[in-house]
């Protein structure tokens, strides 16, 4: 975290290296993420907004790709929540691929789940998700988010 106030935008930066493979085998790979986000308060609860720039190089890759994706949600209090992102991805020699995911956050807090302590500050997210690239597609899109 850059900025981690409780009013105003939060910013943070990541470094991720790594390796990846592909058919001609392992590589490296690194990424380097500028994320910032905001909330503020409506009567229907909070609304938050994030956005997140992406730079990837991949080792077999002649080109670094760049992503720009964005998230949009509300926090009610209620155990689901409506939540709607939108993913891009472009470079050099590349078409721009996107995505739109329209989902659902379920407070997994609550629940008579086994080991229920591990699972207060996690939530579930379940979506529809279209995605542009060379072809398009539809998918279900589930995940696990944990606050940490």
């Amino acid at each position: 975290p850059l900025r981690q106030q409780q009013r105003g935008t939060r910013i943070a930066t990541e470094l991720a290296l790594g390796t990846g493979h592909s058919d001609r085998g392992w590589n490296p790979m690194y990424r380097f993420t500028l994320s910032a986000g905001r909330s503020f308060s409506t009567k229907h609860g909070r609304i938050w907004s994030s956005l997140d720039l992406n730079y990837e190089k991949r080792g077999h890759e002649p080109d670094p790709l760049w992503k720009l994706d964005a998230s949009f949600g509300v926090q009610s209090g209620r155990r689901v929540a409506p939540m709607l992102q939108f993913e891009t991805a472009f470079g050099s020699n590349r078409d721009l691929s996107y995505a739109v995911i329209p989902s659902l956050r379920i407070k997994l807090s609550g629940l008579n789940l086994p080991q229920q302590k591990r699972f207060e500050d996690s939530e579930v997210t379940i979506g529809l998700e279209y995605r542009r690239t060379a072809q398009q597609s539809l998918g279900l899109r589930i995940g696990l988010w944990r606050r940490f």
